[in-house]
């Protein structure tokens, strides 16, 4: 549109320029065919001589008074000109300031939009993370119920042991006790046995005796056997030994009978001994092997879960972690998407202002084309006054009313011509106000110079 614009202007402006060369191109050939034809009858007639050479010398100074407007409007055509093309040049960085400003806002728009995917992104992986961090304490909590009930069980198991060994100790000193009660019954049977074999040494003794006696009392018979009283004091003496001697294997039947009776009860009480000392020692061989595996299978169990622990405390640590980075991440995508939303912003206010500037600029450069007096003193312009614009409000006037060359805030410290009204308003110590203030400034001090 701009270059469009200035295409226009710049047809116009030529048109313009042609238009008026060959205007002036036309006046200048008739009066030099006028001066010619003037010549020509001042020749012819020399009665008007003088007349003719007055008329010549009128004709001559209108040529060089259009020469002059001629070279006048040349240089305004130059002017304006170079006006066009500043303000071409100044379209044309507004419009690639415009073009540079879309291609920010689409890549800040792209920007924006992979921000918010990177936020989405970093939002999941945190609601994963916690999920991941929720199912690990859960699995801790697994671990922690299995290892109390693991407690348990192996407290159960060592009261077990305890009570086992217990039994095991009341056995042992049972065994202990039939053991002396054998040694006692031994020492007995073998007392006993000694006895017997004196008794049965005693009973031999009385065995010889016997037969020694019966011995003499066979010679005594034989000697006396005629003396009765002999013989019933051998007789009387025999039946004696005999009755001892039933005795003593009286005594000898019973004491065999107790030592049997003491053997076998001693066996049988050493046998029942033996089955439960084998029966305690069975189990508690398998009370120590159960009570062993379990504790194990309580040491792996343990161990597992402290490693699980380990791991899960490890897993929850660089979850944590995870999630702190994701948290920096996230904060700080949100806190660049709220900077790139204020650069965006910035730069559509940049762009709407640039908008408005080229508005201004176009309205300005209409009101600079169709033009035709002076803002102070309002003089109409013509071929032989010329036309200035004030670089600081932008007006139009004429020369007397912008003499002045100044330093604005948009020359970049090069001198420019301005009006009055601005050269005054610049020379104050002051800051300068904006454009529009001292464009309101300038049409109030218009207005009353205008009623004045």
């Amino acid at each position: 549109m701009s270059s469009d614009l200035i295409e226009q202007l710049q047809e116009q402006h030529q048109a313009l320029v042609t238009k008026l060369s060959d205007k002036y191109d036309l006046k200048i050939k008739a009066l030099q065919n006028e001066l010619e034809k003037t010549k020509v009858r001042a020749i012819v007639a020399v009665e008007g001589q003088e007349e003719a050479e007055s008329r010549a010398n009128g004709l001559d100074k209108s040529l060089k008074a259009l020469l002059a407007e001629k070279a006048v409007l040349e240089s305004a055509a130059a002017e304006a000109s170079q006006r066009a093309k500043v303000a071409e040049t100044a379209l044309a960085q507004r419009d690639a300031d415009l073009v540079a400003c879309h291609d920010a806002i689409s890549e800040l728009n792209q920007k924006l939009s992979s921000t918010h995917v990177a936020a989405g992104s970093a939002d999941s992986a945190s609601t994963e993370l916690q999920l991941q961090l929720a199912q690990q304490v859960e699995t801790i909590d697994d671990l922690r119920t299995e290892l109390g009930a693991l407690h348990d069980a192996k407290a159960t198991l060592e009261t077990e042991l305890a009570a086992t060994r217990t039994a095991r100790d009341q056995a042992a000193a049972q065994v202990d006790s039939l053991r002396s009660d054998m040694l006692a019954a031994a020492k007995s049977a073998s007392d006993a046995a000694t006895r017997l074999a004196a008794q049965e040494d005693e009973l031999l003794t009385l065995q010889s005796e016997r037969e020694r006696l019966a011995d003499e009392l066979r010679r005594e018979r034989e000697a006396h056997a005629g003396s009765a009283d002999v013989r019933d004091a051998a007789e009387k003496l025999a039946t004696d030994h005999a009755r001892a001697l039933d005795e003593l294997r009286a005594q000898l039947a019973l004491a065999e009978s107790e030592l049997a009776d003491t053997s076998a009860a001693a066996a049988a009480n050493t046998a029942a001994l033996q089955d439960s000392i084998e029966t305690l020692s069975s189990s508690l061989a398998r009370t120590e092997a159960r009570l062993a595996s379990e504790q194990a299978a309580h040491a792996a169990s343990k161990a597992a879960a402290a490693d699980a622990a380990t791991a899960a405390a490890a897993v929850l640590d660089e979850a944590r972690a995870d999630t702190r980075q994701a948290e920096r991440e996230a904060d700080e995508l949100r806190e660049s998407l709220t900077h790139e939303q204020a650069h965006v912003q910035e730069l559509r206010t940049s762009v709407a202002r640039l908008v408005a500037e080229v508005s201004e600029l176009r309205s300005s450069l209409a009101e600079l084309q169709t033009a035709t007096e002076g803002a102070w003193l309002r003089p109409s312009f013509s071929f032989y006054r010329r036309k200035h614009h004030c670089r600081a409000c932008g007006g139009l006037y004429c020369y007397a009313c912008s003499p002045a060359r100044m330093v604005t805030p948009k020359s970049n410290g090069k001198p420019v011509r301005v009006c009055n009204a601005c050269a005054t308003e610049l020379a104050k110590p002051r800051p300068s106000p904006s454009a529009r203030s001292r464009a309101r400034a300038r049409s109030a001090l218009h207005g009353s110079s205008g009623s004045v």
